[in-house]
This record gives structure tokens, sequence and C-alpha cells, in this order.
């Protein structure tokens, strides 16, 4: 379905990428030619790293001209992957686990994607799917 696609692209890594003030954008920019044609991504991702550009005064549309460019498929949800992610966000309450990461952990959980890009290191480095298997968090 989505073959050679093996990467998720987290929101966060989509602002790093595209804000060239942001924290991780170095690291980001570094991290990225090798993994750019792996990645895949999920709508409400992309709704979350559209709205965090927004509030940085910059343009939400470059988060969709940045994954057309790069040809990144942006997979929905369907209903049984909601309802995957109640018990999730129960589960990582503490941290907490936000709705975005819910669905790309059911997802990456259902394509068999162990692999994140994402500078939400406290977040993926401890969630896990249904499976029990770890991410590895990149960079």
């Amino acid at each position: 379905m989505f073959l050679g696609k093996d990467v998720l692209l987290d929101a966060s890594a989509l602002v790093a990428l595209l804000d060239d003030r942001d924290q991780w954008h170095g690291e980001a920019t570094q991290a990225w030619k090798p993994i750019a044609r792996r990645c895949l991504t999920t709508e409400p991702a992309v709704v979350e790293a559209a709205h965090l550009v927004a509030r940085r005064r910059d343009k939400p549309w470059k988060v969709l001209q940045f994954l057309l460019a790069f040809d990144i498929p942006v997979v929905s949800a369907h209903p049984v992957v909601h309802e995957a992610c109640i018990p999730l966000m129960q589960q990582y309450a503490d941290l907490p686990m936000d709705y975005a990461d819910a669905v790309q952990v059911v997802l990456a959980d259902r394509l068999g994607i162990r692999r994140v890009f994402t500078f939400d290191r406290k977040g993926f480095s401890r969630y896990v799917g249904a499976r029990g298997v770890p991410f590895e968090v990149i960079p």
C-alpha cells in the first residue's frame, strides 16, 4: 500500500523543517535527506503542523506545499483507528498523549512502521502500539 514508506513524519519535525528559527531546524534538515522519500504522515499531524506554523505568523499552507513537493502520503484514519485512540490516550494520560499522536501510533502499528521522525522524544520514546514494540526515534 505504502511501498517503501517506513518512517512516520510527526508534526514537530514538519515544523522544524519549515521554520528556520525553530530550535531543531538544523538537526531536522540534516536528518531529512536520507529519509525524505521514506516518510508518510497523518491528517491530524498535518493539521497540528499547520496550526503551529500559523501561530508562528507563517503561512499554514506551507505544510501542504512541502508534503506535495516531496510526495509524502497523508493517511486518513478509519473509524476503527479512532476507536483504538481512546484507550491509547487513556493509557498515556500522564504525558499526555494528544489525538494527533494517538492516530500516528495506531496507524504506525497497523502499517508495521517503527521509525518516527519527531522532536517529541518525551512521548514517542515511551509510546508503544498494540504489538508492544517501541518506536525508533529519528534523529
